[in-house]
């Protein structure tokens, strides 16, 4: 019974992930430099979204944050990996309040295979009923990090 459970468990939350991950849609292009996407504007909520040229070979990696669509959904930022090998990611996030104060976060994505698009929730957690924007400010890759201008 309790194993039953368990696998019920694991696949609502493999089907809530895919839900997620489904709403993310943006378009995507080449480009060696960073770059905002414009994203589409009949999802839900506004995203920041950052394509960038990192890697072997310099392939793209997509980075995005997607604001709260509820008070009870968190902050999730997503990384979509478009080169031929794992790897681990970390970004940092810029994300605003509604009484105007301004805070970082952390997004970590370890082990990303080839091809894998994988949200997170960004440490520290934050109150998701307050924050009104988010925005991708430097993305790691091994050694190399990028910082992402505000233009």
């Amino acid at each position: 019974m309790l194993r039953n459970l368990a696998v019920l468990l694991a696949v609502l939350i493999v089907i809530i992930l895919a839900v997620v991950a489904a709403m993310t849609v943006v378009d995507s292009g080449a480009g060696d430099e960073p770059r905002e996407i414009v994203s589409d504007p009949t999802a839900a909520g506004p995203r920041a979204t950052i394509e960038v040229a990192i890697g072997p070979g310099g392939q793209p990696l997509q980075v995005a944050c997607h604001l709260p669509v509820a008070d009870q959904n968190p902050l999730l930022v997503s990384f979509e990996n478009r080169s031929g090998v794992l790897d681990d990611y970390l970004a940092e996030v810029s994300v605003s309040f509604a009484d105007g104060s301004t805070t970082e976060v952390l997004a970590e994505a370890l082990q990303l295979r080839s091809g894998e698009r994988r949200s997170v929730v960004p440490t520290p957690w934050l109150e998701p009923e307050s924050i009104v924007n988010c925005a991708i400010k430097a993305i790691q890759h091994n050694e190399r990090i990028i910082l992402i201008d505000d233009d």
